[in-house]
């Protein structure tokens, strides 16, 4: 499954591959990592992170916002909630 960022253009790119038939919660901590190893990559400081679901290209998916306010990752899956939760 991809993990995507869209960019301020709202142009989507697929910025990993995630093993989708992992536990959620395994799934998740792929996520958080992956995100994190972009915006570390480019110098971004994440300050807070909000998740909801939203559906896009079709279907729902995971939605990220790290702060930007203008970009943001989606995950091609609505992951439960609580698989974010208690890892920090």
């Amino acid at each position: 499954m991809k993990l995507y960022f869209r960019n301020s253009q709202a142009k989507f790119r697929p910025i990993a591959n995630i093993d989708g038939r992992k536990p959620d919660k395994e799934i998740a901590k792929q996520i958080v990592a992956k995100i994190n190893e972009f915006c570390s990559e480019r110098n971004f400081k994440i300050y807070y992170t909000r998740i909801w679901h939203e559906e896009c290209k079709g279907k729902q998916m995971t939605k990220f916002d790290v702060g930007s306010h203008t970009e943001f990752f989606y995950f091609e899956k609505a992951l439960p909630f609580a698989a974010f939760q208690g890892d920090e």
